[in-house]
Order: C-alpha cells, then sequence, then structure tokens
C-alpha cells in the first residue's frame, strides 16, 4: 500500500519531532511569561521562615520580619543557604547601582487578607502561621528595588533577600527542566519525547500554583535539584566518569540540605552501593555528599554554636503515626489525592521500578519509601479538627473548621512534598515508553 508523503515513516518521524520541539518551546515561551507578568512574591506560611533563614546568614543586621520564628530552625537550611549566592552578586553588582525605594504604606483596601495559593475557606481559618507580608498582593513587577514597611515587626520587607529567594526557585526550575529533557535524550535518543516534560508538570495543579503563587517556598528548589541528581545519576551510570557521580553526590547532598527527609533516599542508595560492591561510585558519590554536610555544619556553627543542631529533628507541628484515613486522603480521595492531582507520578515510578538499569529501580524504590513516609507523617491539626487555635511555640496556629478544609491542606502538602520525585517519573515514562516502541517494532518485523 502506497502512503501519501506525510505519513511516511521518515517523514512522520520528522513531523513529530517537530511537533514535540514546537510544542515543548510554547510551553517554555508560556511559562515565562506567566512567571513575568503573574508572579506574587509575597511571603506566607513557610516562606517567612525560609525568608528569615537567609535573613540570618546575611552580614546586615536587620530586625526579623516576623516576632516569632519557632518554625525557623526546623526548616531544612539548603534553600536559603543557597540563595546566598544571587545575594552576594545583586549585593556586588546591582545594589551600588540602584537606589532602594522605601514604601511605607502597603496595606491594600481592596484585598486585606488576601493569601496566595490558597481557597476561600483556607483564608477563613489563616491564623499568624499563615502570614501574608506585604499585606497587598505583591506582584513581580513591585518588587525591584523597593522594600515595604510591616507595621506589626516595625521591619522591612526587603527586595534584595526577597529576590534572592525568586532567582533560586527559578533557576532550579529551569535548571530543572533542562535536566529532564537531557535525560530523555539518553533514554530515547530515537524519539526525544521533550513534550512529557510539560505534560507531567502541568499535569499537577498544585506544582504550577507554586511557580506563580508560592514562588518563595522550597518546592521549585527541590525539584531542579532532583532533577539534576537524576540527569547525573543517569550519566554516571553511563560514563563511570569521576566528575559525573561526584556532581550526583552533591545535588543528592544539596537536596537532602534543602528536604531532610530525602536522607533516607541516601542512605537507601549508600547500602545498594555497598551491597552491590560499587566501591568506586560510593567513593566519589560521598565525596560529593559530604560539601553540603560541610554546608551544614559551618550553618550550624554560625547560628547555634555547634557543628550538629538537632532542632530541625524536633518538627513539633507534625507527628508520626498510621491512620488509614489520612493515607487514603493522600493517595486516594477526589479532592486531595496524588492519584488525582499528580496523577502521572506514579505510574511513571511504577516504570521506573519495573526497568533493567539497577540504579534507576533503587531510585523508584525508594520514592516509593519516601511516599510511604510522607504518609505517616501527619500534621497536627489533623488531630484538631474544629478546635480552634493551636499554639505552637507560642505561634497561634489554627485548626481547619472542617474535614474538607482538612483535605485542602492535605491536597497542597502532600502533592507539594512529592513533587521532587517528577523528574524519576519521568524518566521511567521515558524508558517504559521506549521498552513499548521496541516491543512493537519487534512484533511489526516478525
Amino acid at each position: 500500500m502506497h502512503y501519501p508523503g506525510f505519513l511516511q515513516k521518515e517523514n512522520l518521524n520528522r513531523n513529530l519531532k517537530l511537533l514535540d520541539s514546537i510544542l515543548f518551546i510554547l510551553f517554555i515561551a508560556f511559562l515565562v511569561l506567566i512567571i513575568a507578568t503573574s508572579t506574587k512574591v509575597n511571603i506566607a506560611a513557610d516562606s517567612v521562615d525560609y525568608y528569615a533563614m537567609l535573613q540570618w546568614v546575611t552580614p546586615e543586621s536587620e530586625k526579623p520580619i516576623v516576632g516569632n520564628l519557632h518554625f525557623a530552625e526546623q526548616r531544612s537550611p539548603g534553600y536559603s543557604l543557597l540563595s546566598l549566592i544571587p545575594y552576594s552578586l545583586l549585593t556586588v553588582f546591582v545594589e551600588p547601582l540602584v537606589t532602594t525605594e522605601k514604601i511605607s504604606s502597603n496595606v491594600s483596601p481592596e484585598y486585606p487578607n488576601e493569601i496566595p495559593g490558597k481557597t476561600e475557606s483556607q483564608r477563613k481559618m489563616a491564623g499568624s502561621e499563615m502570614m501574608f507580608l506585604p499585606q497587598q498582593p505583591l506582584h513581580i513587577k513591585d518588587l525591584f528595588f523597593k522594600d515595604y514597611y510591616v507595621p506589626g515587626s516595625h521591619s522591612w520587607f526587603q527586595w534584595k533577600l526577597a529576590l534572592s529567594l525568586l532567582i533560586t526557585s527559578y533557576f532550579f526550575l529551569f535548571a530543572g527542566i533542562w535536566a529532564n529533557v537531557t535525560a530523555l535524550k539518553l533514554y530515547a535518543p530515537s524519539w526525544q519525547f521533550r513534550t512529557l516534560v510539560p505534560l507531567v508538570l502541568v499535569s499537577s495543579p498544585v506544582f504550577i500554583i507554586n511557580i506563580i503563587e508560592l514562588p518563595l517556598y522550597a518546592t521549585l528548589t527541590s525539584y531542579g535539584q532532583a532533577s539534576l541528581f537524576a540527569l547525573f545519576v543517569c550519566i554516571s551510570a553511563r560514563s563511570k566518569n569521576a566528575w559525573h557521580i561526584f556532581s550526583a553526590g552533591l545535588m543528592l547532598g544539596l537536596l537532602v540540605l534543602t528536604r531532610l527527609e530525602l536522607s533516607i533516599m541516601a542512605v537507601l542508595l549508600i547500602g545498594y552501593l555497598i551491597f552491590t560492591r560499587n566501591l568506586r561510585f560510593l567513593a566519589f558519590f560521598s565525596l560529593g555528599g559530604s560539601v553540603a554536610f560541610f554546608a551544614l555544619v559551618l550553618y550550624n556553627l554560625a547560628l547555634f554554636g555547634v557543628p550538629l543542631h538537632f532542632g530541625i529533628l524536633r518538627g513539633d507541628i507534625n507527628t508520626f503515626g498510621f491512620s488509614i484515613d489520612y493515607i487514603f486522603d493522600n493517595l486516594l480521595h477526589p479532592a486531595s489525592g496524588v492519584l488525582f492531582f499528580t496523577p502521572l507520578l506514579i505510574p511513571g515510578l511504577l516504570f521506573l521500578v519495573t526497568g533493567k538499569n539497577g540504579l534507576l529501580k533503587v531510585l523508584g524504590f525508594c520514592s516509593f519509601i519516601l511516599i510511604i513516609f510522607y504518609t505517616l507523617r501527619i500534621p497536627i491539626m489533623y488531630y484538631h479538627i474544629g478546635q480552634g487555635i493551636i499554639d505552637i511555640g507560642g505561634v497561634p496556629v489554627t485548626a481547619p473548621e472542617t474535614l474538607a478544609q482538612m483535605r485542602e491542606l492535605i491536597r497542597s502538602d502532600i502533592n507539594r512534598y512529592l513533587s521532587v520525585f517528577i523528574p524519576f517519573s519521568i524518566i521511567g515514562f521515558s524508558t517504559g515508553i521506549d521498552r513499548i516502541f521496541r516491543i512493537l517494532a519487534q512484533e511489526t518485523a516478525t
């Protein structure tokens, strides 16, 4: 049978690759446009602590933006420490060339209580743990070279601190996308389905919300670090190059420094390398990871006077427990579950663990272990639904009024935490689809 020219195999492959490239470029262009026009840069909830932690490690002595930073020492410091790099560059190369405008009135009468990325019911239950500073909806265009006065603490929301966090988030977002695409070239060189990356990202609305509404959270940075780690693991598994192995260890170390719970993956991966007697890989891998460990030691010495500070392990806003209802809400409930709000994550990880590459199978296995871990880490508010204000370390935390409100918080948390495994899922899809194509090609040939 004679097919039209555009349906012949060579032309069809060429046209599909062209369409793939066009769709991917359009996604990047749309992402840049949305960021430039719609990004909100207020700090709320978690980002209050990351902002304060960056302020702690800068040489300037400024009054903290909030009075009680009880949860700050319980945060992993990686995101804030990495933000020191753009902070230093801004201090040396930009700040001397501009004049900082001091804005003392920044309350918007139209939106006095708006909290970005939150639903109306979440705003109703917002206590002081859900700060929204400055108090007006502050977009990216309003940030540059402007400090905003915060009446409650008599301090200033500083553009240089916020912009440093923002630059770090978006650097790792785009570095992560680049790493995902590069990894796809390794495992599917014949088709390079780059559109798979935006497809997986867009299918997670919570991740997209973090890009636009909550970029000063650690979510985008941890995604980028995980993407770079996955890429260097893929490269080093093939090349056996010492630098590639070192880079894989470095990125996992930085990931653990940003998300402490990822230390579970580090321990399991090291155990696998010992079990398989891959001692050369283990040596260079551990050497790369030690960079982050020494950064943590310096951070602890500077702030707490000891090389190892265990305040991060206290985590008194969460507790460990086993609850079937909570596990169901995290994974399967239509209002909050991962299968509904990050639907491509689990299938991609299943492809990963059923593949042939040993290191990738371990990464997939570790991802599932961490998913289980997250479903056992239960927020204190889950046990106080409808009970009003909870005092945690002097910070009034407002419990959800209803179970439906609690599921809104669960949806925001679990899908945000699990975005760190999106790069592994993308690689899993790539290897899985490539296997399917090969099988179909063999059957067609026979």
